[in-house]
């Protein structure tokens, strides 16, 4: 009976690890403090306890109240700065692990403080902190203008022990400008995401254009603000690459885009267990990167793909898989003999 009780003991402090305190936002609502257990961070205004401050009048997507927080172009105080807030991690994010989450956000086109409207929208970015306050952008949402609730899943995968969690509004584009942000709802999933969560359906406007930024290597880092992270580097003899998709689950609607670098090579593409195929030239000179677009995350999220890569003489298999907030990519590099 005892060893029965120890390992109960210790199954239940595993799965606590990650989580934080008053993860709903919930508290009296009231201008410049934050919920119960989130502390300022920075020299920026203290983040709202809503509804009810500034004109924002809507409900909770999860029990009684949220927070709201502002980035600020020219304003009556703290012109130029952005509002952040922190908790400390029941335990440490250990480096190199990965955690699921998701947050509720939204936007409020009649926001206004101080007699400046704060109507425009910005995002979320999500930090990790070490002990000694190191910081780490682990996940942007990108930019967030509808004003009904939406959740995000989204992934953190510290590369330092992180022992707080840093919410932080923040622009989309320069010259800083007044825009707000509304959150809450944040949860934590020890067991990886649920199989059927309420989930995130990309915007019904026709995509006509992709955005992409690069990093110092010369390699996409986001497209359309979603962040690319590349999960392999892959090594073929043969610059001539055949590609094979398909649905990695069950059928469960996912529609994907593939980019090699900034150019779209499958676009729109409804995955089925029915494999498809394409074969691209790739340059020898670098490496190539493959990109993982969702459109949707289907009926099970994320959006999945199983996807084969074969130069003719050599194959390799892997499994993709995107948000409609982060990118997954697989690097591959040509060694011709």
């Amino acid at each position: 009976m005892q060893r029965f009780i120890f390992i109960i003991i210790i199954w239940t402090s595993s799965v606590q690890a990650q989580y934080l305190n008053n993860p709903s936002f919930e508290g009296r609502p009231t201008t410049a403090v934050p919920p119960s257990e989130w502390i300022v961070y920075g020299q920026a205004s203290s983040p709202d306890t809503q509804p009810g401050s500034w004109q924002v009048s809507k409900e909770a997507s999860h029990g009684n109240s949220y927070i709201s927080m502002v980035a600020r172009g020219y304003s009556i105080i703290d012109s130029y700065l952005w509002e952040a807030c922190f908790q400390e991690f029941r335990q440490p994010l250990l480096s190199n692990q990965t955690y699921h989450y998701s947050i509720d956000l939204a936007f409020d086109p009649h926001f206004t403080a101080d007699t400046f409207s704060f109507n425009n929208p910005i995002q979320l970015r999500v930090y990790g902190l070490s002990a000694t306050m190191e910081k780490e952008l682990l996940w942007t949402s990108g930019k967030v203008a509808h004003t009904e609730w939406q959740s995000y899943f989204f992934e953190l995968t510290p590369t330092q022990l992180t022992n707080y969690l840093l919410l932080e509004a923040y622009y989309l584009e320069m010259p800083k400008y007044n825009g707000n942000i509304l959150i809450d709802n944040l949860q934590y999933y020890p067991e990886g995401y649920p199989e059927e969560p309420i989930f995130v359906e990309e915007d019904t406007v026709v995509q006509s254009a992709y955005y992409f930024s690069v990093n110092q290597d010369g390699q996409i880092d986001s497209i359309n603000s979603r962040s690319v992270k590349n999960r392999r580097t892959m090594t073929f003899s043969a610059n001539e690459i055949t590609f094979t998709v398909w649905d990695n689950q069950s059928f469960d609607g996912d529609t994907i885009s593939l980019f090699l670098d900034n150019k779209c090579v499958l676009e729109k593409h409804l995955l089925t267990k029915e494999k498809h195929s394409f074969t691209l030239q790739l340059d020898s000179t670098s490496a190539n990167r493959l990109t993982l677009y969702a459109h949707n995350v289907g009926k099970i999220p994320p959006n999945t793909i199983s996807l084969l890569v074969s130069d003719g003489t050599t194959k390799k298999r892997l499994v993709l898989s995107s948000y409609l907030t982060s990118c997954s990519a697989v690097d591959i590099v040509i060694e011709e003999e």
